[in-house]
C-alpha cells in the first residue's frame, strides 16, 4: 500500500510528536507499505529516504506565524506535486498540520484518494484549559488549529483519537460523526525500552540508598510539575525527583524553581534538561516510578515508555488512555500533592507489578500498526478501492 503521511514532526529532532510518527511509519515501512511523509525542518534538516520510507522537508515554522502560514500551505502545493509522481492509495494526516489539504476537500476540490485524520489531542481542549498567561500569537494560532481540526473531522474517511478522552472531545468540540471515530492508542518501541540494559548515572543521586521518582516532558503549566515538586514534602528525604525535558515556557520554569526554593526541596530535584530519545531508556531503567501529574493530556508516549521499561506509572485525573491501559496505570483522583504522595508511596512498596510482557504484545508499534492497517483496509474497502 502506498500511504502519503502529513505531519510536522519528523525526526530528528527527536522531541516532542516526532518519535511516535517515525516509530508508527517505520512500523508501516516494515509491514510492507512504501510511506511518504510530507514534514516541517526545512531549509535546517534535510529531506532523506531508509526503506520504505522517504521524508520530504517541507518549510520550517516561523516565530509567531507557526507553522499556518509556512508548512500547511507548502503541503497542498507538495501533495498536487506528488500525486503525479505516485499512486497513494491513501492520506493519512495528523491534527491541524493538513490544514490547507483539509480546505481544499472542504471545498469540493474532490481527491478519489481516502483520507484518514490522526487526533493525538485536540485544540479545543487546549483552548477551554488555557491559563490566562498564553500569550496573543498562541491563542491565534490555537483559532487556526481548532479551525483545521474542525474541517479536517468533517471532511475525513474516518478519524482515530489516542484515548477515550481525544474521542470525546473530537465528538463534542468538532462535532464528528461518532462512526468514523475509534480508538487506537499509541505504541512504544519495545526493543528500545526495555527493563534490561543500561542504567544513567546521575551525580549526587544514589540509586541504592534513593527511591527515585521520574517526571519526562517539558517544563510548561499544563503537566502540573508543581504539584509533584510540593509532593516531596510528604515523602521521607530519600525520595528524589528526576525531571527530564526543556523549558518550553520559561516564566513557568522559574517559577516552580523559585517555589522548590523557598520550601527547602531544592537539594531532591535534579533538572536534567534535554535527553535524546534513544538514551532515555537508561534513565526508565533507573527510576523506581514514573508520575505524570498533568492537568491534560492526550496520550502521552511517557508512560508506554516506563510500562515497557517495567517502571510503574502514576497518572494524573488528566490522563486518559484507552480502557485497557487505564487498569495498569495508578491514579491520582485528587491530583493534589499531599495524595500524590501517597500513591507514589505505595507503589514504590510494591516490587515488580508492571506486566513488561503485556505491554509488548499489546502495545508494540508492530502491533497498533497493524490496527491502523486494518482501518485502511476498510476504508479502501468502503471507497471501492483495493490495496497497492
Amino acid at each position: 500500500m502506498n500511504i502519503l503521511r502529513i505531519v510536522y514532526d519528523f525526526p530528528p529532532p527527536w522531541s516532542g510528536l516526532s518519535p511516535g510518527t517515525y516509530e508508527l511509519t517505520k512500523a508501516q515501512a516494515e509491514l510492507g507499505n512504501e510511506v511518504v511523509v510530507l514534514c516541517g525542518g526545512w531549509p535546517r534538516r534535510k529531506s532523506y529516504s531508509e526503506k520504505n520510507l522517504r521524508a520530504v522537508r517541507l518549510l520550517s515554522a516561523l516565530p509567531k506565524i507557526g507553522i499556518i502560514l509556512t508548512y500547511a500551505p507548502a503541503v497542498l502545493f507538495s501533495l498536487l506535486r506528488l500525486t503525479r509522481i505516485y499512486k497513494f492509495d491513501l492520506i493519512h494526516g495528523h491534527n491541524f498540520s493538513p490544514l490547507f489539504y483539509h480546505l481544499a476537500r472542504k471545498m469540493g476540490i474532490k481527491s478519489k484518494i481516502p483520507y484518514i485524520l490522526h487526533m493525538h489531542i485536540t485544540a479545543a481542549g487546549r483552548w477551554q484549559r488555557s491559563s490566562p498567561k498564553v500569550g496573543f500569537w498562541t491563542r491565534l494560532e490555537w483559532v487556526l488549529h481548532r479551525f483545521s481540526e474542525r474541517i479536517g473531522c468533517q471532511v475525513a474517511d474516518d478519524i482515530i483519537c489516542v484515548s477515550e478522552s481525544v474521542r470525546e472531545e473530537v465528538q463534542r468540540f468538532y462535532k464528528a460523526d461518532p462512526k468514523k471515530v475509534l480508538v487506537i492508542s499509541n505504541g512504544v518501541n519495545t526493543k528500545l525500552f526495555t527493563p534490561n540494559g543500561q542504567k544513567a548515572q546521575v551525580e549526587g543521586m544514589d540509586e541504592e540508598k534513593d527511591i527515585i521518582i521520574l517526571f519526562v516532558g517539558v517544563l510548561r503549566e499544563r503537566k502540573n510539575l508543581e504539584n509533584l515538586i510540593l509532593a516531596l514534602q510528604f515523602l521521607e528525604k530519600r525520595y528524589k525527583l528526576l525531571v527530564v525535558g526543556t523549558a518550553q515556557e520559561k516564566w513557568y520554569y522559574r517559577n516552580i524553581l523559585r517555589m522548590a526554593r523557598e520550601k527547602a526541596l531544592l537539594d531532591r530535584i535534579f533538572f536534567l534538561g534535554y535527553i535524546p530519545y534513544h538514551e532515555l531508556p537508561s534513565y526508565y531503567r533507573l527510576a523506581d516510578v514514573l508520575v505524570l501529574p498533568s492537568h491534560y493530556e492526550g496520550s502521552p508516549k511517557v508512560v508506554l515508555e516506563a510500562l515497557a521499561s517495567g517502571v510503574p506509572a502514576v497518572v494524573s485525573r488528566g490522563y486518559q488512555a484507552d480502557r485497557y491501559l487505564e487498569s495498569l496505570v495508578h491514579r491520582v483522583e485528587g491530583n493534589n500533592p499531599e495524595e500524590t504522595a501517597q500513591v507514589i508511596q505505595e507503589v514504590t512498596k510494591k516490587k515488580g507489578d508492571v506486566d513488561v510482557q503485556v505491554v509488548r504484545e499489546k502495545y508494540g508499534w508492530p502491533k497498533v500498526a497493524g490496527q491502523i492497517q486494518d482501518v485502511y483496509s476498510d476504508v479502501l474497502f468502503r471507497s471501492g478501492q483495493q490495496e497497492g
